[in-house]
């Protein structure tokens, strides 16, 4: 028999999720709430299959991505593809990656600040090789949202990361896609 207070308990998290899903995404700006993603991940099933591989030659990165659906899509275990992704087989793809940068097992984007502009990023997804050219890198106000400008026709990637000197900041590097 559940007691009253597991009853109440379960009340208030049901209601703290819907409070943070109606806020997620503010449509007056492109900026996206990376919280969403914690939302997801509470109801996830365990999935090991892979969804992308992502290779950055300069700092010697090679990876496997997971899909939305997975335990391992999370900042915790591996690189995590965050909402509202677009897959870059997809028109007007916009892929945003997010990782640790500290100096842990999971730090994956620690050497991110080595990159430079035109920098290249391979990503394969479906047994096919998209390659992106670094545009920028800069750094925002880390407040759990990124500010993306994204021209709808390009396929963009975006990786972020906390940034190592001001924890204050994080990472933001926007790539465009390269035939």
């Amino acid at each position: 028999m559940i007691r009253k207070k597991e009853i109440f308990k379960i009340i208030i998290i049901i209601l703290l999720l819907l409070l943070i899903t109606s806020s997620n995404i503010n449509p007056n700006k492109n900026t996206f709430n990376l919280q969403y993603q914690e939302i997801i991940n509470t109801n996830l099933i365990k999935e090991k299959k892979y969804l992308i591989k992502i290779n950055i030659p300069k700092i010697s990165l090679k990876e496997t991505l997971y899909p939305y659906n997975s335990l391992d899509n999370n900042v915790n275990k591996s690189i995590e593809i965050l909402y509202p992704s677009i897959m870059p087989n997809q028109n007007k793809s916009l892929l945003i990656l997010a990782a640790h940068s500290g100096n842990s097992k999971v730090s994956y984007f620690k050497n991110l600040y080595l990159l430079k502009k035109d920098d290249l990023i391979y990503i394969k997804y479906n047994n096919y090789t998209y390659i992106y050219k670094i545009k920028t890198i800069e750094k925002q106000n880390k407040t759990g949202e990124i500010a993306i400008t994204k021209n709808n026709s390009t396929p963009v990637l975006i990786l972020t990361t906390c940034d190592q000197e001001d924890k204050t900041k994080q990472i933001v590097i926007t790539s465009t896609g390269i035939e």
